[in-house]
Formats: C-alpha cells, sequence, structure tokens
C-alpha cells in the first residue's frame, strides 16, 4: 500500500504505527496504533481512505471510549516576560 514518492519531497512514503489526534465535530480525539503513511524526509502523514473511515467509525461511538481528563491553558504574550541573554 505504501512505497510511493511523497508530493512534496519525492522522498519514499513508508508506513508507521502512530497515536492519531484529531476533531471530530468539535471534540478531541486521540487513537493509538493507527496505520499511516509517512513520507521518510519530511515526515507528511498519508492516510488510507479506509483507515479515514474507520477513525470517523470509532469517534463516532465516543461513548465506548475511554475518557481521561486534558489539562487546558491559554497562552498570553508579554514583552515584559521575554528574557534576552548576552552572555552569549
Amino acid at each position: 500500500m505504501y512505497g510511493y514518492r511523497c508530493e512534496y519531497c519525492n522522498s519514499i512514503v513508508e508506513e508507521h504505527i502512530v497515536t492519531e489526534d484529531f476533531r471530530y465535530k468539535g471534540e478531541l480525539v486521540i487513537l493509538h496504533n493507527v496505520p499511516v503513511g509517512v513520507c521518510n524526509h519530511c515526515k507528511t502523514r498519508y492516510y488510507n481512505a479506509k483507515v479515514l473511515k474507520q477513525l470517523e467509525k470509532i469517534s463516532k461511538e465516543k461513548d465506548r471510549l475511554q475518557t481521561v481528563p486534558v489539562p487546558v491553558g491559554k497562552f498570553q504574550w508579554s514583552e515584559e516576560e521575554v528574557v534576552s541573554d548576552n552572555s552569549v
């Protein structure tokens, strides 16, 4: 199924088993052991249509999935908090 050339850098795409996090209907879903194609150079991921359909099917049954608390915060930027290191 894999072994073709990456459309971005022309390197070889190989199968990898990964943990995939994505949003389904606005909710975060994390699935382990997902087979995807990954470019061995630029790391672009390629998804087989059958795999995507299975991800959607599993996500629809979210009441059967394990739920875990996830820390959520808000990024705040302040110029005063940026510290420069002049010792280089």
